[in-house]
């Protein structure tokens, strides 16, 4: 039976494979684009995972916490494998290690030229229905996945130096452009047994909403500290904002940075007013998931109503994220019914879907949720090919249009006034609330992830410690440094036909914009483009808001972080979440909640289906 299965699935694979070179499983019809998917994914799973570090066997003896509850720091999430997924263990590769090579130096063409020739943004694109909300909700994601450890502030000595033109602006204005290093895991000789060197996540892998409650006691404790019923600090007459962050906005010698303020959460690195929007929704969430638990268990302790309300919390926006956000940037017709069937399971859709669940495995005819824990036999942590894909900068407009419903006006601001310090002089008394910013970022569109789309403020962008980066650039040499791929051979490791060609990487439409002529300008040869920029380029299917090829590595990685924990599967039951956290979050949307938490944006939001396009306005002020 089980040579029977294995040779069902590898014929599975091969003919999905075969459909999706010859045909594109996006012009297929809904249910057997569904199936040529599920058939690419067991290819990923076999080919596309590789651990770089197994994490240690629990030793023995009462160590783990209550198995009920989630760790601040990721751990015993697998009792077997405490550190699997933890803050401070390694990036896996969603490539083979022997795909593997780190540059060792900045590498041709120059990040800097790329940023320049390819990437700068000459006239704002926009992303079709696409509203900034959903660009702000992906880096409040990426801050709960991943965050690479960085050398000390003051320690420069190892910075990289950025080939610049001897006419380019920057030299004139800054001079030699410098990028420190990722720092590389010292716990592991370099290309120790085989291995390539790895590089440490500071943040949980897991999808545990560790930007709001943070990957260290440290940090928990002071957004804990003094709330009743198991709360996270708020401050103002209703306790509805976050309070600033003390250990923010001066420098070692206690001198004021205003340029470097942030709200108190989990995760403020790289802050910005999208950023400030989503961690003060999220944390009112949390509070009054705790006020709904202990309303229901008055007898809870405060750890007992922080834990489960933290649980259920992290489920709403894993949810929302595989429910609402990624049919809103894959608007494609296979899309949705994918990720109900991730979610929920294929026995709950209707017609010729609902038949197929018959003939499914658990998994997918029950979904993730109600299927076993599994590694796919190999630990989980999050990839750098996973980090190197979500680079979606061109998301951000050049500037926001800002309305005040306490007076209808109306203010233009631009991308520099909204990030770092600036984001905490957006909201106030004299300015706006966080309905008008919500609203704001509601009814403006995105940029369309694509060439020549950079918002040019982040490539120039004035850091907190006085330093200015090129974002685009840095984005380059990153995946670089991080021996990630070139275009065309990642694409051959994750099952795609490589590019024959710069017109054929561009397709029609690249052609008549003179992309392929660019691309040769810049590169010479197709094999040398950076996986960034071919992501950027190539055709993307109907609806699309980024790569096909992209796409390959969150069909990979969007099922597993769901599939890896327990919180999710085995351990997603009542006993755990409660009979109410349950309900809780069956019931909960991204629309209900902001209208919830602001009353006003119900009038506001209008019709919309998907509050991650833009909003039809028919209330607009």
């Amino acid at each position: 039976m089980t040579l029977l299965k294995t040779t069902f699935r590898k014929a599975g694979i091969w003919v999905a494979t075969l459909i999706d070179h010859r045909i594109g499983w996006h012009r297929l019809p809904p249910w057997m684009g569904l199936l040529v998917l599920v058939g690419l994914r067991s290819r990923l799973r076999d080919k596309n995972l590789s651990h770089t570090s197994l994490g240690l066997p629990r030793a023995g003896g009462n160590t783990a916490p209550p198995a009920c509850r989630r760790t601040v720091d990721g751990t015993f999430n697998d009792l077997a494998y405490p550190s699997m997924g933890a803050a401070g263990t390694p990036f896996g590769r969603s490539v083979p290690l022997a795909a593997v090579h780190l540059a060792g130096a900045v590498g041709l063409p120059s990040p800097r030229t790329i940023s320049t020739e390819l990437l700068a943004r000459r006239e704002f694109v926009p992303a079709g229905k696409l509203n900034v909300l959903a660009a702000a909700w992906v880096q409040f994601m990426v801050h709960d996945w991943f965050n690479h450890e960085s050398p000390p502030p003051r320690d420069r000595s190892d910075d990289v130096e950025i080939p610049v033109e001897a006419d380019d602006e920057w030299r004139k204005a800054h001079g030699a452009m410098r990028i420190h290093p990722t720092r590389p895991d010292s716990s592991r000789p370099p290309c120790s047994a085989g291995m390539p060197p790895t590089f440490l996540n500071t943040v949980t892998h897991w999808w545990d909403a560790s930007q709001i409650y943070g990957s260290d006691r440290g940090t928990l404790r002071r957004i804990r500290d003094n709330a009743p019923h198991g709360k996270v600090r708020m401050v103002g007459t209703n306790q509805d904002r976050l309070p600033p962050d003390p250990l923010k906005g001066r420098d070692n010698a206690g001198r004021p940075r205003p340029y470097d303020r942030a709200d108190l959460t989990g995760f403020n690195t790289n802050w910005w007013i999208g950023l400030s929007l989503l961690h003060t929704l999220f944390a009112r969430e949390h509070n009054a998931i705790c006020q709904h638990l202990h309303d229901s268990h008055p007898g809870w302790s405060d750890e007992d109503l922080f834990a489960h309300a933290r649980l259920i919390n992290a489920a709403v926006i894993a949810k929302i994220h595989t429910l609402e956000w990624t049919p809103a940037i894959l608007d494609h017709p296979t899309v949705p019914v994918g990720m109900r069937t991730e979610w929920s399971g294929l026995a709950r859709e209707r017609g010729i879907f609902k038949l197929l669940a018959l003939f499914a495995s658990p998994e997918i005819r029950d979904g993730i949720r109600h299927s076993k824990t599994e590694q796919h036999g190999v630990p989980f942590s999050l990839t750098e090919e996973f980090v190197a894909v979500y680079r979606m900068h061109t998301l951000l407009p050049d500037s926001m249009s800002f309305r005040s419903s306490a007076n209808d006006r109306v203010e233009e601001l631009p991308l520099r006034e909204l990030i770092f310090g600036n984001a905490c002089d957006v909201v106030g008394a004299d300015r706006f609330s966080m309905e008008d910013v919500a609203y704001s970022f509601g009814t403006q569109q995105a940029g369309a992830i694509t060439l020549h789309n950079f918002p040019n403020a982040l490539r120039e962008l004035p850091l907190p410690d006085g330093r200015f980066i090129d974002l685009a650039a840095a984005d380059i040499f990153r995946d670089r440094e991080r021996g990630v791929p070139r275009y065309n051979e990642f694409r051959r490791l994750v099952g795609r036909l490589p590019a024959r060609s710069f017109a054929d990487l561009v397709g029609r439409e690249g052609q008549e914009k003179k992309w392929d002529h660019e691309l040769q300008r810049v590169y010479g040869d197709v094999e040398s483009v950076d996986l960034m920029v071919g992501l950027f380029t190539e055709p993307k299917p109907l609806g699309f808001g980024f790569s096909d090829t992209a796409f390959r590595i969150f069909l990979l990685m969007n099922g597993r972080r769901l599939q890896s924990d327990r919180f999710f599967t085995t351990d997603f039951t009542e006993g755990v979440y409660s009979k109410e956290g349950m309900r809780w979050i069956e019931e909960r949307t991204m629309t209900r909640i902001m209208a919830d938490h602001w009353p006003e944006l119900k009038r506001r939001m209008g019709s919309v289906e998907n509050p991650f396009h833009l909003w039809n306005g028919e209330n607009r002020i």
